[in-house]
């Protein structure tokens, strides 16, 4: 009877197991369809918007920093930008997207190198010059590569 009793608690065991395995397996499954099929589309519009914003604050920027007559309204539409920016980067958060953080050198896991300037010495192959586009995760995913210019030595 003994036997019996330790047979039928290791079977459960093994079922168990099993169980929590395939429970596993479909939360998995779950997660990858939502993202890939309605909030992988919805985060790169989101993306898109985040560029445009972040283009007309760089234009206002550069508008507003030689004229210093009726300078208020321009810096006021890019203090709204900023804003409105800040707040597409919380929704962003919010969603498990995070920017790619600055770096010194190239890493191609993270990186597009969009153009190359020439470097002096060997030691600055790869190192990036400038960010053009930054680049996103979405749990720890690369959602899309930072764009980057960086020194080509040779």
């Amino acid at each position: 009877m003994d036997e019996h009793m330790a047979a039928l608690r290791n079977t459960e065991s093994v079922n168990q197991r099993l169980f929590d395995s395939l429970h596993q397996e479909l939360i998995k499954y779950r997660d990858n369809f939502l993202h890939e099929s309605l909030q992988k589309p919805f985060i790169r519009d989101l993306l898109t918007l985040f560029d445009d914003l972040s283009s007309l604050s760089s234009q206002l920027q550069t508008a507003t920093e030689g004229n210093d007559i009726k300078r208020s309204k321009p810096v006021q539409w890019r203090e709204n930008l900023e804003n409105a920016i800040h707040s597409l980067t919380e929704i962003l958060h919010r969603m498990e997207v995070n920017e790619i953080e600055p770096k010194e050198v190239v890493d191609r896991a993270y990186h597009r190198v969009v153009s190359h300037e020439p470097a002096d010495y060997a030691e600055d192959d790869g190192r990036i010059v400038m960010r053009v586009k930054r680049g996103f995760l979405w749990r720890d995913q690369v959602l899309r590569p930072e764009e980057v210019v960086a020194k080509r030595f040779g």
